[in-house]
């Protein structure tokens, strides 16, 4: 893998990442097109994705730490809000990831997403400042709903950044705090995925590292640029901006299985 391509595979893994247009459904649009890729891709694919969760840590580090020390009904309520998450991946993980590798399907998930994001604009748009993490309170009926949300995001094509926030919204949490909250939400899902997947990444130990760690940096810059995008235009109600994007790509897969 050269420099350029580390980079500009980094550069898209920071983005898709965290704006709401969903990752893993770009990435399977790609192996649609391209073809599936090699183990090293596969590899590189998994260690941007630690980059990624980097940014979380880095971001919201802060949070999760005060999290455990001053507000433990929280940080139970964010564990009872993983257990769909946890369901879905456990017993039906490879069904969804087959979805990734239908046209029609990838279509159907990234249209659920642009219908989330189109929705968000009935949340009201208020902006919230974020709280200390002792005086957070999410009931536990909305962070199941976006726990819910979460779980469905397990598809190819549906961003978890999407509908989480999205979720959050028209449950009434404030921007601020739906953005926090999902993807405080999202790290335990996160970090059980980089597990299950990091079988891979022990191929890349006889590769040049010099690229490895230029697609790491790119993924990680990338990635806090959009986080900050993102919480921008949550903030800003905006949302639903990103909808015609995900209801393009849903056009776009329906073109590929015509196609195909």
């Amino acid at each position: 893998m050269s420099y350029l391509e580390a980079i500009a595979l980094g550069v898209v893994q920071g983005l898709t990442e965290f704006l709401p247009v969903s990752s893993s459904g770009h990435l399977a649009v790609g192996h649609l097109v391209l073809g599936e890729p090699s183990p090293e891709t596969v590899a590189f694919d998994v260690l941007v994705h630690g980059a990624t969760l980097l940014v979380i840590f880095g971001v919201f580090g802060r949070l999760m730490l005060n999290l455990l020390r001053e507000n433990r009904r929280l940080l139970l309520v964010i564990l009872a809000a993983s257990v769909p998450t946890a369901l879905v991946g456990l017993y039906w993980r490879e069904d969804m990831a087959a979805l990734g590798r239908s046209p029609l399907a990838l279509a159907g998930c990234f249209a659920v997403t642009g219908c989330f994001l189109w929705s968000s604009a009935r949340a009201a748009r208020e902006e919230d400042a974020p709280a200390e993490a002792a005086a957070w309170r999410v009931p536990l009926v909305e962070a199941l709903l976006v726990g819910l949300a979460q779980a469905l995001a397990l598809a190819p094509g549906v961003s978890r950044s999407g509908v989480t926030i999205s979720t959050g919204r028209l449950c009434g949490i404030g921007a601020e705090r739906a953005v926090a909250f999902s993807f405080l939400l999202g790290t335990p899902a996160i970090v059980g995925a980089l597990i299950a997947e990091s079988g891979p990444i022990a191929g890349l130990a006889h590769s040049d590292p010099g690229p490895l760690a230029a697609g790491f940096a790119a993924a990680f810059a990338s990635g806090l640029l959009a986080m900050g995008l993102l919480r921008h235009v949550a903030r800003r109600g905006a949302l639903p901006r990103f909808a015609p994007y995900c209801f393009l790509m849903a056009a776009a897969c329906l073109v590929l299985a015509a196609v195909k």
